[in-house]
């Protein structure tokens, strides 16, 4: 099991996680510093690092961009579909039934 993240660290993770999902690519170190009023790149890249001793991410230093969140998948098998209240839908049995 691993070892369970501080609040800070928690926080930078699911922020890390929400970035990715609405932008595709995980956000820079100056990024979360910015987010959580951090002025020090240092400091970030110590929260990353301690994130990664403790399993939840994987870092490659050399890209800007270089941190993957363990387990973490994005093609999962629940999609979002559009709602589209006042449409008229099929039943399975072929009756048409009006919105309500």
């Amino acid at each position: 099991m691993l070892p369970p993240p501080n609040e800070i660290e928690r926080r930078i993770l699911d922020y890390m996680e929400s970035y990715l999902r609405r932008h595709t690519y995980q956000p820079s170190v100056r990024e979360i510093g910015a987010r959580f009023g951090i002025k020090s790149t240092k400091t970030v890249s110590e929260h990353l690092k301690a994130l990664a001793a403790k399993g939840y991410l994987e870092r490659d230093p050399s890209r800007s961009r270089g941190a993957r969140i363990v387990g973490l998948d994005l093609n999962a098998e629940t999609r979002s579909v559009p709602c589209y209240p006042g449409i008229a839908y099929r039943r399975d049995d072929d009756r048409e039934e009006e919105p309500q």
